[in-house]
């Protein structure tokens, strides 16, 4: 006859009480599944009784989990475990729990295919913005912010600069409204807790309670996570990389509170077996809400949808088939019934806003580009032509690992004398670190090709410092002479300061940075502001605010440092690129720093592109035009579709740039 057993549950605490544990094999198998919960509970076994102690804030999962440790138990023991009346009335209302996200989705569904704006709870829900929001929101932004307060969270896929954090805060408003959440913590890129903060202030006209534990030490950071509520902000930002080094302390910190929980560029969380991943999942089982921005939710396939629904809802399955099938469907291609039921599993979540949606209703006006056409001094050809006949002479071996990076080394030396023979004079790699390790992703890996790119530039360096150039290359670094494309840019950007503009100067090569402040200081006198890798904490924010609020009109900037979530628009419509690489997510992320909505009423988007003729400053561009056509498919499409991974290559040249380079 099959042993009956009592199961208790009170106060986080599942009691399984005179379970037989002498079969020393099923104890141990027990013990196995139990640890298979990391940090998620505590258990003891003592005189046949166990007792788990869940670390989960989120009761629904606890009774989910308890479900599970239950059925395991009654298999692996061959026993059955009767619920006392508490747990099973827990259990039930988990059940209704279930029931009531399900008739939310179906809800939401119902909404999405008929005219939201003739509902009587959409308009009251549009009053209840006008009424307690300092802004007025677009009409898509209301839709938006609407859904996720329907479906307690849910996800934006709109394109950047469509306003998801003014859509986020919006929905917040509400859930505080209703005592729903009292709290937000934010996971994101390190630099877009800036935008976090100066939208805060859009909505509600006032300084928000925040802190930013990005540029925060570990310790420090690990003290205000860990101490009383009392001590803790609203909103807390804690960039990614950190995330998962402190999860264990980020889910203390959650304990006890009502919060919404925000990732933010969330398309970096696709990977369910990556750390960063890992982390989140852990992390949002402790959170009451849940929001999830990206404009880019598929950059590689269908199994990218997987880790951002685990997020969303972790005790709900969402999609319609597992992380493998996803995988297998991409590689195999989507069939009409296997896309349909993809899309109609997610479509009531999400809300998408598409860059051609902005244009067409007018949100956005089409910027305007200007590509000035430069002409290398005769020094700067010299030693140009010097590179090209070494070029010339490679064999279009693309297979050779050695040979590609000879002709990457080849190509990032020509970059560097089309902007400034003066960089020249430092190490290959040196210079690359110098720019921000996310030029080059396996910079640290043991396996990288880096070594091989050490070899071959010694090999070209040894060549130029025998030859005469070297000693023009030291007029460059010392300043006696300039690159007319320099001299250009200063030009440019003098010109539009006189004209009242405040100007951003992109350039990928820190030390060219100082060389145009250096020429521009000749003729001008106020403060240049400049931002690349090694101005960081107070010192990068007090540059960002003198231009975006003080009497800066100049910032001289690196996209590997500033082209991703910080807002510029309203205090600057104006952008010259003058040296640029083959990173298009950096390029167009660049260009949207100053492209968004909200802009001053008539105002839009100014590029100048300075292109050294017959150079590798051509072929760059064209790369980057052909990456950025793709990408445009992807955020001009009002339908979710695959593709986006450009957003994710932080490579400074990928073999196929190399290839395409050298291409005869």
């Amino acid at each position: 006859m099959m042993e009956t057993i009592l199961a208790t549950y009170t106060n986080k605490k599942l009691k399984i009480i005179t379970l037989s544990t002498d079969n020393h094999r099923k104890l141990m198998k027990l013990k196995i599944f139990l640890n298979s919960y990391s940090q998620n509970i505590k258990y003891v076994i003592n005189d046949n009784e166990l007792q788990i102690y869940f670390e989960i804030n989120d009761e629904n999962i606890i009774i989910d989990e308890i479900k599970k440790i239950i059925m395991f138990i009654n298999k692996t023991f061959e026993c059955n475990i009767i619920p006392d009346e508490l747990l099973t009335q827990k259990i039930q209302d988990n059940a209704n729990y279930k029931e009531t996200l399900e008739n939310k989705i179906k809800l939401l569904n119902d909404l999405k295919n008929t005219n939201i704006s003739e509902s009587k709870d959409f308009i009251t829900y549009c009053e209840f913005c006008n009424q307690s929001l300092k802004c007025l929101l677009r009409p898509y932004q209301y839709i938006a912010s609407y859904y996720l307060c329907l479906g307690d969270g849910g996800f934006d896929f709109s394109v950047p600069g469509s306003g998801k954090t003014i859509i986020s805060y919006a929905s917040y408003n509400y859930f505080r409204e209703q005592n729903i959440c009292s709290h937000i913590l934010i996971i994101g890129p390190i630099n877009s807790w800036n935008a976090w903060h100066d939208e805060y202030i859009t909505c509600f006209d006032k300084e928000p309670d925040f802190i930013s534990l990005a540029d925060k030490p570990r310790d420090e950071s690990l003290a205000y996570l860990l101490s009383s509520n009392n001590n803790h902000k609203e909103i807390t930002f804690v960039n990614i990389d950190k995330a998962w080094r402190m999860q264990r302390e980020i889910i203390k910190f959650l304990q006890n509170k009502k919060v919404l929980l925000i990732i933010d560029e969330a398309h970096k969380e696709k990977n369910p077996k990556a750390k960063i991943t890992k982390a989140v999942l852990e992390i949002t089982k402790h959170a009451k809400c849940r929001i999830i921005l990206t404009g880019t939710p598929m950059p590689n396939g269908y199994e990218d949808l997987y880790s951002l629904m685990k997020i969303y809802s972790p005790y709900k399955k969402i999609l319609p088939y597992s992380y493998s099938d996803l995988k297998n469907i991409t590689k195999k291609g989507a069939n009409e019934v296997q896309r349909t039921r993809i899309m109609k599993s997610i479509f009531p979540l999400y809300s998408r806003v598409s860059k051609r949606y902005l244009f067409d209703t007018g949100e956005l006006i089409e910027p305007k580009f200007t590509f000035v056409e430069c002409e290398m001094s005769e020094e700067q050809t010299k030693i140009y032509d010097f590179l090209d006949k070494m070029a010339f002479q490679l064999i279009d071996d693309f297979e050779s690992a050695l040979n590609i990076n000879l002709m990457k080394a080849i190509l990032i030396r020509k970059m560097q004398i089309s902007a400034n023979p003066g960089l020249l004079l430092k190490s290959i790699i040196k210079t690359i670190d110098e720019y921000k390790k996310e030029y080059i992703d396996d910079f640290d890996k043991e396996d990288s090709d880096n070594e091989l790119l050490i070899k071959a530039d010694n090999e070209i360096m040894k060549l130029v410092n025998q030859s005469d150039i070297v000693k023009i290359v030291n007029l460059f670094d010392n300043n006696i002479i300039n690159t007319p494309k320099n001299e250009l840019a200063a030009k440019l950007a003098l010109n539009l300061v006189e004209n009242k503009e405040k100007v951003i100067i992109w350039d990928v090569f820190v030390q060219n940075m100082y060389a145009i402040e250096q020429i521009i200081h000749k003729k001008y006198t106020g403060s240049i502001e400049i931002i690349n890798g090694s101005v960081t904490g107070i010192e990068r924010q007090q540059a960002i605010d003198n231009f975006k609020y003080g009497d800066s009109m100049i910032l001289i900037a690196n996209p590997a440092t500033l082209a991703e979530s910080i807002s510029l628009h309203k205090a600057c419509q104006t952008a010259i690129y003058v040296n640029k690489n083959y990173n298009a997510a950096q390029y167009i992320q660049s260009k949207d720093r100053i492209h968004r909505i909200n802009m001053p009423k008539g105002k839009t988007a100014k590029y100048y592109f300075l292109i050294n003729k017959n150079t590798i400053d051509e072929k760059v561009q064209k790369r980057l035009d052909l990456k950025e056509k793709r990408m445009l498919e992807i955020l001009d499409s009002d339908e979710l579709v695959i593709g986006g991974s450009d957003f994710e290559n932080s490579s400074f040249m990928s073999k196929e740039d190399v290839i395409e380079a050298f291409r005869k």
